[in-house]
């Protein structure tokens, strides 16, 4: 920072409509990687199907500080991280729930009744390598989540 000059932020909170109406409301943390993954999450529930919960918890990626550097979780497919290497992309391998890429919470509204009872499925998750707390806190979200009766969460 120096005087005369903002402050680059990226908070970007999202809700997403579907047919008009909400569907989903989302944000995380996480600095810089905020952008990527507001934009991942947003894929995952809308191109790839994903429920709140999985798309939470998918692997994240980033990229940034040299254009052809990748940071990238450890649950991404190998395939996919061989082919990004054969395309000249330099890969650091991090952890699984890495904090580095942000917390990240995230509710889907049931589209059948667009009620709070059931029809919200909260999610969230600590964004830390399997600490006591985060195990904990990711099997209690998949539970809220398989137990709402919400396509596609599990």
């Amino acid at each position: 920072m120096k005087p005369g000059k903002r402050m680059r932020t990226a908070i970007s909170p999202m809700i997403v409509l579907k047919n008009g109406k909400p569907f989903a409301a989302l944000g995380t943390s996480g600095a810089a990687r905020i952008i990527s993954t507001t934009a991942i999450l947003a894929s995952n529930l809308l191109d790839h199907k994903m429920g709140i919960q999985e798309a939470i918890e998918s692997p994240r990626y980033f990229a940034r500080d040299a254009p052809n550097e990748l940071q990238v979780e450890k649950g991404i497919p190998h395939d996919t991280l061989d082919t990004l290497e054969r395309l000249g992309y330099s890969l650091k391998q991090r952890e699984d729930y890495d904090p580095f890429f942000g917390g990240t919470q995230g509710i889907v509204i049931n589209p059948d009744n667009c009620k709070r009872m059931g029809g919200l499925i909260p999610a969230g998750t600590v964004r830390s390598p399997d600490t006591e707390a985060s195990v904990r806190q990711r099997k209690k979200a998949r539970f809220i989540a398989s137990n709402t009766g919400y396509p596609n969460d599990n």
